[in-house]
């Protein structure tokens, strides 16, 4: 989700994946990383690290050509994410942000959410969450 966020919005992002979801994450990532080489897109555009620790994730989240945190994961990662003086959407584990970009039609939108949200009587933390 949070790759097809940025790249919805013309930003590149890096992917820090948990180290239990490495693999998964890397083999999604050549499979999106395909798809926009495919359609043209530029370059470098996705990536995904495979050498994940604590401290590299919060080197990167803290380094100045990051401008923006899409950060999805335990509260820890939130917090320090919320805490780099920079925009950050941070959301605990399962529960994903969504961007609705002001183009949008706001009615049509919401209507997505809500039924996003509503789906399975909302049993699982996988959907779009507000707080």
């Amino acid at each position: 989700n949070n790759i097809l966020i940025s790249v919805k919005a013309r930003n590149a992002i890096v992917v820090a994946p948990h180290p239990n979801a490495v693999n998964c994450c890397i083999e999604t990532g050549k499979l999106m990383i395909d798809a926009a080489d495919d359609a043209g897109a530029p370059p470098g555009l996705i990536n995904c690290l495979t050498q994940i620790t604590l401290e590299g994730t919060q080197e990167m989240m803290a380094h100045k050509r990051t401008s923006v945190i899409l950060a999805t994961g335990g509260s820890e990662m939130v917090r320090v994410a919320h805490s780099q003086g920079k925009p950050a959407y941070g959301v605990g584990p399962g529960n994903v942000p969504v961007y609705v970009d002001r183009s949008a039609d706001l009615e049509k939108a919401a209507n997505y959410i809500v039924s996003s949200k509503a789906f399975d009587y909302s049993v699982i933390c996988a959907t779009e969450q507000a707080e």
